[in-house]
């Protein structure tokens, strides 16, 4: 949960760092060995990776199905020497266990082509030669692969901050209902929650200001994802792969749909009443205050008439 320490920092997050060339190599493990079951799960995958996206092939028939977890220990020796060298990766949706990802490469026709938006078929004039197709794809699909996970990193971003503004929302109306729910003064339990909501000033001040925090950064995060979506779309009309569509048009949906008002308004409108609390306060202390100048004044004038 995004729960910045320091209000007057913004909270911040590494991007991913993107190789010029991507590491090529081999991970064979036994089916038997796999944590995902045993069974038709490939042992030899190729892989491609550049710090950014994976790609992971393996040899299966035409004929068979999609197979479930295939290629997923790829990923995994991947993340544990990241983690072995002491870095925190992250493996953003939609990945590889998801079936909208799947790639069946075949080698014929004269240029390379993607067909699909499901399970994407491509067409590739090479022999048939793994290695040369892991490069080929991956060469053809990197560049728009990796401009679609910058948008969902910035969704996802977006999501985690909107999650906590949400809890922090929450709190603060609880809190108003608990100040709303007190008791009678005569009852025992009444004077228990005052005593337990006697920082409630303080905390509603806090929660407010998280609550602005928030909405500041996730307009700056919509306005981000707004010019990535731009270039990302351009380069789909100019002919790179469409190989996210169901998962771009629900990302987009998502973040078009995003209503702040409801939260902007209640903050504002608690932070209006806590204002106008404090003016109260201030006003009432100056006419006790004037009240006293004014009765030991007068005390003062009558002992010296």
């Amino acid at each position: 949960m995004w729960k910045p320490a320091d209000l007057q920092r913004p909270p911040t997050y590494e991007i991913s760092p993107q190789f010029d060339e991507p590491f090529s190599f081999i991970v064979r493990v036994p089916a038997k060995n796999q944590p995902y079951g045993v069974g038709d799960l490939p042992e030899t995958c190729h892989v491609r990776w550049d710090g950014c996206s994976l790609l992971v092939g393996w040899v299966q028939s035409v004929e068979e199905p999609s197979i479930a977890r295939a290629g997923l220990i790829a990923r995994d020796v991947i993340l544990e020497a990241l983690k072995a060298a002491g870095l925190e990766p992250t493996s953003q949706p939609p990945n590889l266990t998801h079936q909208t990802l799947r790639i069946t490469a075949e080698s014929s026709g004269s240029d390379i082509e993607f067909q699909g938006t499901g399970h994407i078929k491509v067409s590739v004039p090479v022999p048939w030669d793994v290695e040369r197709l892991a490069d080929l794809v991956f060469g053809r699909i990197s560049f728009i692969q990796t401009m679609y996970y910058d948008l969902a990193n910035e969704r996802s971003l977006e999501q985690v901050i909107t999650f906590s503004m949400q809890d922090d929302l929450d709190n603060l109306l609880r809190i108003q209902y608990e100040r709303a729910d007190l008791g009678s003064w005569r009852s025992a339990e009444s004077w228990k929650r005052r005593w337990r909501l006697r920082h409630w000033r303080a905390q509603s001040r806090q929660l407010i200001a998280r609550i602005w925090l928030a909405v500041s950064h996730i307009r700056a995060i919509n306005v981000s994802f707004s010019d990535l979506l731009d270039s990302y779309h351009k380069w789909l009309t100019e002919g790179e792969p469409s190989l996210f569509s169901q998962d771009q048009e629900e990302m987009e949906r998502d973040v078009k749909n995003l209503d702040l008002a409801f939260a902007e308004r209640r903050a504002e409108e608690l932070g209006s009443r806590l204002d106008n609390r404090a003016l109260v306060g201030i006003t009432l202390a100056a006419a006790i205050v004037a009240v006293l100048v004014g009765a030991v004044a007068t005390a003062w004038i009558a002992h010296h008439i």
